[in-house]
């Protein structure tokens, strides 16, 4: 498979990816109340902006508590990941 081919599938599925997991909890996060120190646990979110909880804190991937971040790495991994993936298991022609 070329890599032209390859990128597009990429970008073609981690697009998919985004758009879906705004209606699907499929990221990773950690929830905690919001309190001083919280404990947290960790569970599977949306990333719709529109469900935003009030009186708890969801760290994305557990790494930011921003919706903007999650969204850079939610296309950046995904992409990453099925380039990894199309890239040992696509083969290309040899004539």
């Amino acid at each position: 498979m070329r890599l032209y081919k390859r990128v597009s599938y990429s970008f073609g599925i981690a697009l998919f990816v985004f758009f879906s997991s705004m209606f699907i909890g499929m990221i990773p996060c950690r929830i905690a109340p919001n309190i001083p120190s919280p404990s947290y646990s960790w569970s599977f979110c949306d990333l719709n902006p529109d469900s935003a909880k009030i009186n708890l804190v969801e760290e994305y991937f557990g790494y930011s508590t921003k919706l903007s971040h999650a969204y850079l790495l939610t296309i950046i991994l995904v992409f990453l990941i099925s380039m990894l993936i199309l890239h040992f298991t696509a083969r290309s022609k040899k004539d």
